[in-house]
């Protein structure tokens, strides 16, 4: 029950962005048809390329090339602020914590900008064919 809804996240949230965005530019208010599809591109545009960067970078932190700065960091947290405690824990300790700490993919957020992107590639056609 409670995951029913989890796949609708990322649209709503895209779509949430996308009507601020339009409201921000003031797309009620234009009349001209061009005018109409720039401000629908540019609206498209934006939340597409914050969820596919978001997408990349998570894919990126998963794979695991960047978990030795997190490891580093731990340590040097744990040696630097008084009062932590001073666990000794090894590299591969820590790569299996992390492992296993990792919840489900972020698939949905590269398919969702990856989705807005084609949605903002074909508004902007039209836009060009407008002008």
């Amino acid at each position: 029950m409670r995951y029913r809804f989890k796949h609708l996240i990322c649209p709503l949230c895209a779509l949430a962005a996308v009507l601020l965005i339009l409201l921000a530019f003031g797309f009620w208010n234009t009349q001209n048809t061009a005018q109409r599809l720039r401000i629908l591109a540019d609206a498209t545009t934006l939340p597409a390329v914050f969820f596919l960067a978001f997408s990349a970078f998570s894919y990126i932190g998963r794979s695991g090339i960047l978990d030795i700065f997190g490891y580093g960091f731990c340590r040097l947290s744990s040696l630097l602020i008084p009062r932590m405690p001073r666990e000794h824990e090894t590299y591969l300790d820590y790569k299996e914590r992390v492992a296993l700490a990792q919840d489900g993919s972020h698939a949905q957020a590269f398919y969702t900008g990856l989705f807005l992107l084609i949605l903002s590639a074909t508004f902007i056609f039209f836009y060009y064919k407008a002008i």
